[in-house]
């Protein structure tokens, strides 16, 4: 199981990061501290939590997933992660950072995020919406605190942030030198609707469009050629791609 730089980014808040996804639930302990029979050379565990029937036996670990209609019971269609907080003693003793977070640092964290969520949705090809949730000990369920979804959707949509994807296809043979592949320019807009949750029940709405402009170069442009170069010669596979987005209006409203 291989994961990019994106998912290491999550050893800035923890030294045990978790995850379920389908009927099973991965472990990474890089310090090999936390979990039994680990080592360097496997340094965490994944569990089949469905046949294993974790909750029953060990409820107070398992709990914590339990959330977004997970039971721990059953295979789970979708992926929840679970990142324990580096405690300032843990920080001492880490070799992975010296950072440690508090609850307070935390909710700051979730509060920027909120204020940038459409701009991290601009060039994603699936994700449609950024939910935050607050779980207080003593509630029975989360409470929404922000949340923006794109909005109008439509094929015609889903056919332009899909257009990467589609057309990355074609220069396997580009690079090879079988065929060429023409350029392809197109523009499209996206709108947005950000809320912030308050505790009066009144919602703070904040709508927002952006024009995207994307591009796929020729592969007998010059900087397709070089992308068909470098593949061939260090099997580097580069796509000469490039997008760009502009906001066009903002609107906001209190309901």
């Amino acid at each position: 199981m291989i994961f990019s730089v994106g998912f290491n980014s999550v050893y800035h808040l923890s030294d045990l990061p978790s995850f379920v996804s389908g009927s099973y639930i991965v472990f990474f302990d890089p310090h090999c501290k936390f979990l039994p029979n680990i080592s360097a050379v496997n340094p965490g565990k994944r569990i089949d939590f469905v046949s294993a029937d974790v909750l029953t036996h060990y409820k107070d670990q398992f709990q914590p997933y339990c959330v977004f209609g997970c039971d721990m019971k059953t295979s789970y269609n979708g992926t929840i992660f679970r990142l324990p907080l580096r405690t300032v003693s843990q920080a001492t003793e880490s070799q992975l950072s010296k950072q440690y977070y508090s609850e307070d640092d935390i909710m700051q964290l979730l509060d920027e995020i909120h204020l940038e969520s459409s701009s991290c949705m601009l060039f994603l090809k699936n994700m449609e919406m950024i939910n935050i949730y607050d779980w207080k000990p003593d509630s029975n369920s989360p409470d929404l605190k922000h949340s923006c979804s794109l909005k109008s959707a439509n094929a015609g949509r889903k056919q332009h942030r899909d257009a990467l994807k589609r057309l990355s296809g074609a220069w396997t043979s580009a690079w090879s030198g079988i065929s060429s592949i023409p350029k392809h320019l197109d523009s499209f807009t996206l709108h947005f609707e950000t809320k912030r949750y308050a505790k009066t029940a009144q919602v703070e709405v904040k709508l927002e469009a952006f024009l995207i402009v994307q591009c796929l170069e020729a592969s007998t442009s010059k900087i397709g050629m070089m992308s068909a170069s470098v593949a061939k010669r260090h099997g580097v596979c580069l796509l000469p791609w490039a997008a760009v987005a502009a906001k066009v209006s903002e609107n906001n409203a209190e309901v």
